[in-house]
């Protein structure tokens, strides 16, 4: 797998920075995305694609204008699913990767596509800027630290930690 991000300094201070972007630690995507607008010197936006409105099997597009980069994300997803999807969309715009504007029209027919640089759907991975965007996604998902959560789930979790522990003796 490729490794998008870097360390900086010492490994006690070290920030992990993706395409120049630092990574929050632990890890929060508005944070980074934040990070990644501010790196750019524009906006990215990241919003809902209602359901009822995914064409093509989509549940994630980046749309790049002239003022700003805009994320469009499956809905009725799951927490982390979203945020790889946001992270795969992330992952295209910092590598620069584009295609027509005319593919925008056969998903979102009432978008003037002169207003549009660049628009790439995320549906399917059989070309090599959709491989290198999952690449990205998961590389970066795989090295983060999450931050402490105490929902439902998490005390599941522990419980079952604690019993398939070994014991020390």
């Amino acid at each position: 797998m490729v490794r998008w991000w870097r360390d900086r300094g010492d490994r006690r201070t070290a920030q992990r920075r993706v395409c120049g972007v630092p990574v929050p630690d632990p890890f929060d995507l508005d944070t980074f995305v934040e990070a990644v607008a501010r790196e750019r010197g524009r906006p990215v936006h990241v919003e809902p694609i209602p359901p009822g409105e995914h064409r093509g099997g989509v549940c994630g597009l980046w749309i790049a204008t002239d003022q700003a980069d805009w994320v469009f994300v499956e809905e009725s997803t799951s927490p982390l699913h979203r945020e790889h999807i946001v992270l795969h969309e992330v992952g295209h715009l910092l590598r620069g990767h584009s295609t027509s504007a005319e593919d925008l029209v056969s998903l979102l027919p009432d978008i003037d596509p002169a207003r549009v640089r660049a628009v790439l759907a995320r549906s399917r991975y059989d070309d090599a800027q959709e491989r290198e965007a999952e690449e990205f996604a998961t590389s970066l998902l795989s090295g983060v630290r999450r931050p402490p959560s105490r929902g439902r789930s998490d005390v599941a979790l522990d419980r079952a930690t604690r019993v398939l522990q070994p014991r020390r003796r």
